[in-house]
């Protein structure tokens, strides 16, 4: 005859032989999951990167070299962009530095990752530096702090990343 508490002692062994397998299980799973979520979030920065490259090559570029040809080197050159005598060049301006804007915002937000950014754009670094001055002088003169801002984010954000990975010659 089996004794009773022999079947006990089984029975609990094997439910917690069980919790033991669910638990591996449920890890298991967890992992998975972590790994398709790490791969939807590069493939989601892969195609927000795409699509802003998909902007520039879309006739914003012939924006971009135009900007680098300005000889702008006062805050009065600067405003007149902007004026609504002449907004050819405001309007130029704006196409590039919302595609910057927007960036930063993304950096920002941590929902583009910087190294990419650098890849793809790492000459927007030089380019701040030739506009910057003159951007943090507008935003005072027409009392508009967050003109730019985030193109600024994302400036100081590359140069940090610059420092920190000299190999992307930033």
């Amino acid at each position: 005859m089996v004794d009773i508490s022999l079947l006990q002692s089984l029975s609990y062994v094997a439910a917690a032989i069980g919790v033991c397998i669910a638990a591996f299980y449920y890890v298991l799973t967890l992992r998975v999951q972590q790994t398709n979520m790490k791969h939807t979030l590069e493939t989601r920065q892969a195609q927000i990167v795409m699509s802003i490259s998909d902007r520039f090559t879309g006739g914003i570029f012939d924006n971009y070299i135009q900007l680098n040809n300005w000889k702008i080197d006062s805050i009065d050159e600067f405003m007149e962009m902007f004026s609504e005598k002449d907004w050819t060049k405001g309007r130029t301006f704006n196409s590039m530095y919302w595609i910057y804007e927007e960036l930063g915002t993304l950096v920002h937000e941590g929902l583009i990752d910087i190294r990419l950014v650098a890849r793809m754009i790492g000459y927007f670094k030089r380019d701040w530096e030739k506009w910057g001055p003159l951007i943090k002088q507008y935003r005072v003169i027409r009392n508009d702090p967050r003109w730019w801002v985030e193109a600024e984010y994302l400036y100081n954000r590359l140069a940090e990343f610059g420092r920190q990975n000299p190999e992307y010659n930033i």
